[in-house]
C-alpha cells in the first residue's frame, strides 16, 4: 500500500512539516530518499524519490534554473527544504515552476536532521513492504509498548486511527471521551462545545439505550447508529465490570482486519484503564482529604497545615485570592454526572489559565467549585485585588459563552497557611450575603462588603439589632411622627464625609435647611456630629440598618 508526501505532512516531528508550494492533487508514491548536497545529484534521482535539502545550493544559485522541471520530469515525489537556515523564502525560479507543475515543495522541521527524516521514510517503506501479518504484529507491539511501558494512550489511539483509516475514541465506562484521533477525512468536529450533555460521546437518549444494551451482555462488540453514522463499540471489561470502551466510526475504508485489531487490543487497553482508575482514585482520595482538611477548618496548627501544603504542592507562602463558584445546574446533578461535569469544567478553566499564564489550583468542596488564583508577579495590594477581579471577569465571560449560569465570590488577597480556610470562608460568605445585597451582580467581592461580613460574623443578630435601634431608633420615631426626613439627611451627610454643602446639593434643599436638620439630629440623638467617634458609631448603625433584612 503506497504512501505519498501527504503522509509526511501528517507526521509529528519537531515543529512539523508544511506545504510551501505546489499541490497535493498529483502525488507520486515515495520509493526512496536522496539528500541533495551538490549540483550533480540529478542523475542519481529516480521515480518516487523524495529529495531533501538544507537549501544551501538554492541560495548560492549553483543549481540549474530548470531544477523543478527536471525533478518533475524524473518522477520525483517531492522536494523538502529546511527553511530559515540558508533560505528565508523560496526564490521565484523555484516557487513559480512548482506552482505551474503542481510539484510539491515542503518545509521540513528545522530541529530535525535530514538523516532522521530519511530513516523515518525508509522505516515507512519497510512497513509498507511487509506482509499483512507482519504489519499487524508490528502494530500490536508498538501499541502495547506505548500503553504498558510509556503510558501513552494518546499515541496508541493515533496509531490505531492510522491503521484503520477511521475515527477512533477511547472512553471511560460512562462514554466520556478520554482520548480520540480523527481521520483527516472526517466531517466530525471534536471536542464538542461545552454543554450539559457534551462531556460524553453520545446524547443522553443514546446513553440510556446503550446502558440497557450493555447490562448483563457478554458480546465482544456492539453496533450503534447515530444520525446515520455506524459506530462499533468494544467494551473494556475486567471481571464483568466495564472500565471503558474502544469505539470506531465505521466508514467505507474500515476493513475487517481493522475491527479484528481492536478486538485483540481490548485486553491491553483494559489493563491500562484498570491501572489508571486505581491511580486516579488514589490521587483523588488523597487530594480530596487534603482539601477537606484545608477548607473545613479542622486544622488549627500552622505547622500542621504547612506540612500538608508542602506534601501536596500547595504554595501557601504566596499571595492568593480564593474564588468560590456557585453553579445551580451542578448542585442539582447526581453524583455520577458531577464527576464528568467537573472534568469538563476544569478542562475549560485550564485552557483559560494557559492563555492567561495564570497559576490556579482548583478543587470541589461541598457544592462549590473552589479556585485559588495566584497572581503571576509581585504586585501592590491594590493591584492584587484588581488582578483577581480581572481573572474572575475572564472566567465569568468564559462561563457565559458556554451558557453556564453562575455566581463568583472573591476573597481577600492573603498569604500564609492559617489564612487559607479564612479565604475560602470569605468567598463563600460573600456568595451567600453579597448575592442578597447585590442581587444583580454575578461577581461579588468580599472587599466591598467586608465590614458587613465582619459585623455578621462577630455579633449576634440580637446584638446588632439592639445597637441599631439604640443609635437610630429615636430618629426613626421622630420622622414617623412628624413626617420629616432627618434619617435620610443623616445618611446623605455621612456618605458625603460630613460635607454639609454637598449634602444640601444632593438633597435639593437650601444650605440653611440642611443646617437646621443637622441641629435637630444632634438634639434628638444627644450626639455631637463633629465628634469622630460619633460619626463612626452612626456609620456602623447605618450599615447594620441596611443589613436588617439579612439578620
Amino acid at each position: 500500500m503506497a504512501f505519498t508526501i501527504e503522509w509526511l505532512l501528517r507526521q509529528n516531528l519537531g515543529e512539523g512539516f508544511s506545504l510551501l508550494a505546489g499541490g497535493l492533487d498529483e502525488l507520486i508514491p515515495i520509493t526512496g530518499v536522496n539528500i541533495m548536497d551538490n549540483p550533480d545529484t540529478l542523475p542519481w534521482l529516480y521515480q518516487g524519490t523524495l529529495v531533501l535539502s538544507t537549501g544551501y545550493l538554492f541560495e548560492v544559485g549553483k543549481l540549474d534554473q530548470n531544477i523543478i522541471r527536471n525533478l518533475k520530469g524524473r518522477g520525483c515525489s517531492g522536494l523538502g527544504i529546511k527553511m530559515h537556515r540558508y533560505l528565508k523564502e523560496l526564490p521565484q525560479n523555484i516557487l513559480e515552476p512548482a506552482q505551474e507543475y503542481r510539484f510539491p515543495i515542503i518545509n521540513v522541521p528545522f530541529s530535525a536532521s535530514l538523516g532522521e527524516i530519511s530513516n523515518m521514510v525508509y522505516r515507512k517503506i519497510y512497513e509498507e513492504e511487509m506482509t499483512e501479518a507482519q504489519r499487524i504484529g508490528l502494530l500490536y507491539h508498538e501499541i502495547s509498548e506505548n500503553i504498558l511501558v510509556h503510558q501513552n494512550l494518546s499515541r496508541s489511539i493515533e496509531i490505531i486511527q492510522e491503521a484503520t483509516k477511521s475515527d477512533i475514541f477511547l472512553t471511560n465506562d460512562s462514554f466520556e471521551i478520554m482520548e480520540y484521533s480523527l481521520s483527516p477525512y472526517s466531517d466530525w468536529e471534536f471536542p464538542f462545545a461545552f454543554s450539559k450533555n457534551s462531556y460524553t460521546l453520545f446524547s443522553e437518549t443514546d446513553l440510556t439505550k446503550l446502558r440497557q444494551l450493555l447490562q448483563g451482555s457478554q458480546l465482544p462488540v456492539y453496533t450503534h447508529i447515530v444520525s446515520g453514522l455506524e459506530f462499533h463499540i468494544y467494551p473494556l471489561i475486567n471481571r464483568e465490570s466495564i472500565l471503558g470502551h474502544l469505539i470506531i466510526l465505521k466508514t467505507n475504508i474500515t476493513s475487517a482486519s481493522a475491527l479484528e485489531l481492536l478486538l485483540n487490543l481490548r485486553s491491553t487497553f483494559c489493563l491500562s484503564l484498570l491501572n489508571k482508575v486505581m491511580l486516579t482514585e488514589s490521587e483523588r482520595s488523597n487530594r480530596d482529604i487534603f482539601f477537606h482538611n484545608l477548607l473545613s477548618g479542622t486544622l488549627q496548627k500552622e505547622q500542621e497545615i504547612e506540612r500538608l501544603c508542602i506534601q501536596n504542592n500547595f504554595p501557601y507562602g504566596e499571595y492568593r485570592i480564593c474564588l468560590a463558584i456557585k453553579i445551580p445546574e451542578y448542585e442539582q446533578m447526581s453524583l455520577s454526572k458531577r464527576r464528568a461535569y467537573e472534568r469538563s469544567l476544569f478542562s475549560m478553566t485550564d485552557r483559560l489559565n494557559t492563555i492567561l499564564k495564570a497559576t490556579v489550583i482548583h478543587t470541589i468542596f461541598q457544592t462549590f467549585i473552589v479556585l485559588f488564583y495566584f497572581p503571576a508577579e509581585e504586585l501592590s495590594q491594590t493591584a492584587y485585588i484588581r488582578s483577581g477581579s480581572d481573572y474572575a471577569q475572564r472566567l465569568s465571560n468564559l462561563l457565559n459563552t458556554n451558557h453556564i449560569q453562575h455566581f463568583i465570590g472573591l476573597s481577600k488577597c492573603s498569604r500564609g497557611a492559617l489564612s487559607i480556610h479564612d479565604n475560602y470562608m470569605q468567598a463563600v460568605n460573600e456568595l451567600q450575603i453579597g448575592h442578597r445585597l447585590h442581587p444583580k451582580e454575578i461577581i461579588l467581592s468580599y472587599y466591598e462588603d467586608e465590614i458587613k461580613q465582619l459585623l455578621i460574623e462577630h455579633f449576634s443578630t440580637r446584638q446588632l439589632r439592639a445597637f441599631a435601634q439604640e443609635t437610630l431608633g429615636p430618629l426613626e420615631k421622630y420622622d414617623s411622627h412628624n413626617q420629616t426626613e432627618l434619617l435620610t439627611t443623616l445618611k446623605m451627610y455621612i456618605s458625603t464625609n460630613n460635607n454639609m454643602t454637598q449634602t444640601a446639593k444632593d438633597l435639593f434643599i437650601h444650605r440653611n435647611t440642611c443646617s437646621y436638620r443637622l441641629d435637630q439630629i444632634q438634639h434628638i440623638l444627644s450626639m455631637d456630629l463633629n465628634n469622630p467617634d460619633t460619626i463612626f458609631r452612626l456609620k456602623a448603625a447605618l450599615i447594620i440598618s441596611d443589613l436588617q433584612e439579612l439578620l
